[in-house]
């Protein structure tokens, strides 16, 4: 009877390499997969227990609040291919790329039905001052993971075009842009992997150095009923003479 030889045992050398090869990939991939998640808890902390403190527009409550106001003028400006309801929360470059898109849309006779379900979750990925930024909080830039349950698809003449006619959770990348006295959306775009750009942008300077520019006064009261999206206010800024005006 023929018996099978056994094999061979490897020696220290090959099996120090073989796991090391192992470990080293886990490694890699484990980094990949939890670099986002630990930007994300440094930048909760920072904006809560650092800048939250002076500036109540950071703090990650108000911050979800706000959102709360954006996305449905969002949603309902893309729905209605009109994104002057945005004028409040957006810069303007923003929205002239958002209706030149819808203005193509209707043009090549198709439509986005766009139907907000609601927000689920904001995850703050880093804060940074954009090129040129002299003065936070103005120019301070804040890139949100937004994890959002909507409709979303474009229709034509004949039916469905792109997407699905169901509810489904989607994620986005938000990038605010703060004005001085409020955020102000700069982009947003689907997101379908992890951001991997988010160590090699600048930290912000010292909250010391921070200081808004003169004449604005911020409030964070964002308990407003829910009326229709075009009437929903942003942060409340008003200059100080307005106040003065009002108390008059």
């Amino acid at each position: 009877m023929d018996i099978a030889p056994l094999p061979k045992t490897r020696g220290f050398w090959g099996t120090f390499f073989f796991w090391s090869g192992g470990v080293l990939c886990m490694y890699l991939v484990g980094r990949r997969v939890f670099k986002e998640q630990s930007h994300e808890r440094r930048t909760l902390k920072l904006l809560s227990d650092q800048i939250g403190p002076f500036f109540p527009e950071f703090d990650p409550p108000n911050l979800r609040r706000w959102m709360d106001l954006a996305a449905p003028h969002l949603y309902a400006g893309w729905r209605a291919a009109d994104l002057s309801g945005l004028s409040d929360f957006s810069e303007p470059d923003f929205i002239e790329r958002e209706q030149r898109k819808a203005e193509e849309l209707i043009a090549e006779g198709r439509r986005r039905v766009a139907h907000l379900g609601a927000v689920l979750n904001i995850h703050p990925l880093g804060a940074y001052l954009v090129e040129g930024a002299e003065l936070p909080p103005q120019g301070v830039e804040l890139p949100l993971r937004v994890e959002l349950k909507v409709i979303d698809y474009l229709e034509g003449e004949g039916g469905l075009v792109v997407g699905e006619q169901k509810t489904q959770q989607q994620q986005w990348l938000w990038v605010l842009r703060h004005s001085g006295a409020s955020w102000r959306i700069h982009d947003v775009s689907p997101l379908h992997d992890d951001i991997t750009d988010l160590s090699l942008k600048a930290p912000l300077p010292p909250i010391i150095k921070w200081e808004r520019p003169e004449g604005v006064k911020v409030t964070t009261e964002l308990s407003a009923p829910r009326v229709g999206p075009k009437s929903l206010p942003p942060l409340s800024v008003t200059p100080e003479a307005d106040d003065d005006t009002a108390s008059s």
